[in-house]
């Protein structure tokens, strides 16, 4: 494996290198960061989304959930009937609250399952790691290094590890 770590003084100067790492095809790229910062993120998006696929997990939780609300007050009402002068056993407005509350819970439940299967969280696997990202530099690993990319990247500011 021919991968290098790189540190930049600068979040802008390695959002640059990444940018221009894309531009020459080079792929595996982990960046790390002891602060969020909006360029990084932008520069380490590969594919045309913006946004990924945690929310359609909520939206089957929500009707899955919403589902399993009213199944399950209509068929406990039906298993037990209670008359109550003459009302129906059945009646949506009472059993509304319990659907309601399983939407919300599944739905929720199901957000976070979600967002752990897409982000691969937690991970078993020792990933890349340096120190110096967590005080003030931004560490950009490349994967599979060429000697045109680490010429961009070295051009950025970059300073090999």
């Amino acid at each position: 494996m021919n991968a290098l770590t790189f540190t930049f003084e600068n979040p802008d100067s390695a959002a640059d290198a990444v940018e221009k790492l894309h531009e020459l095809g080079a792929g595996g790229i982990e960046i790390m960061s002891p602060v969020p910062h909006h360029r990084l993120e932008e520069a380490a998006r590969t594919g045309p989304s913006r946004t990924g696929p945690v929310h359609w997990f909520s939206l089957i939780g929500a009707v899955v959930g919403c589902t399993l609300g009213w199944t399950l007050t209509i068929l406990t009402a039906l298993d037990y009937p209670v008359q109550t002068s003459g009302r129906p056993v059945v009646t949506p407005h009472v059993f509304l609250i319990v659907a309601y509350e399983m939407t919300l819970l599944v739905a929720i439940v199901m957000t976070l399952v979600g967002f752990l299967a897409i982000s691969q969280l937690p991970t078993m696997a020792k990933g890349p790691y340096h120190s110096a990202s967590n005080w003030d530099k931004v560490v950009v690993v490349v994967d599979g290094l060429t000697p045109d990319a680490r010429e961009v990247i070295e051009r950025c500011g970059g300073v090999p590890l």
